[in-house]
Order: structure tokens, then sequence, then C-alpha cells
């Protein structure tokens, strides 16, 4: 049976994967690829701001996982996505989260000139896997 989710007809263009960033994403000061993942470099937040033109009707996805423990209850890692007029979020719960990875794609209302990733951790533990532009 062929449905909606799993009949896409777009394309995808890997932003990162397998520890490789494509060069025309530059990655921000406030990270860093290890073990074939983007950490922050430091506990907290931190921004990548990322200039780039990205047509209307294209999602941006992210695959992030938490490595350690990354934060607390009531206090959870978190990351957020400001692409193409819209803002995704999600949410590592503070607590076994180690290893469970969750994915968001946030869809471009309007051309994008620029993807904003904000990424909230404790101790550096939840990290980017994969990142993927597709279009429709």
């Amino acid at each position: 049976m062929n449905t909606l989710l799993n009949s896409s007809s777009g394309s995808k263009k890997y932003i990162f994967k397998d520890g490789v960033l494509d060069p025309s994403y530059p990655l921000s000061n406030g990270f860093t690829i290890r073990n074939n993942m983007i950490y922050t470099n430091n506990a907290g937040g931190t921004d990548w701001i990322i200039n780039t033109n990205v047509e209307q009707n294209t999602i941006l996805n992210v695959k992030l996982i938490c490595t350690a423990d990354a934060g607390s209850s009531g206090n959870e890692a978190y990351c957020s996505v400001n692409y193409g007029g819209n803002i995704g979020v999600i949410r590592f719960q503070g607590n076994d989260e180690i290893n469970k990875p969750l994915k968001m794609g946030v869809y471009a209302m309007t051309t994008a000139t620029r993807i904003i990733i904000y990424m909230y951790t404790y101790g550096n533990a939840m990290a980017i896997q994969e990142m993927w532009l597709e279009s429709y």
C-alpha cells in the first residue's frame, strides 16, 4: 500500500551526513564535529546561523541524539530551528534520553535567506546526527 508517508517524489540534499558537512554550509565557531556528529563546544545555549538561499516549499530535516545525559527533569535539552517563516522545536525530556534519536522537519513557507539552529544542552551531550533539505 502506497501512502503519503512513503511516496515522496522530492529530492534530498544532505547538509550533514556520516560526519561530513557540505562545505557550502560553514560550521559556526560554537560547534565541533566529533564522532561523526555535530556537538556544541560548551554547555548551555549555542546558535548556528547559516546564511543561504533555500526555496519556498522545502523542508529542513534535523535528526538529533543525546549521547550522554543532556539535562534534568524540567530543564531538558532542546533544539529549535528558525527557517523560512517557521520555527520548529524538539525536546529531550531530561531523563532516559540517551541513544534515542528524535527528528524534526521544518517547512519553509517563504524563501529562506538563512537557517538559525539553537541548541541547549548540558555537558555537550546532544548532537546532530544528520541534516538535510527535501524539496517537493
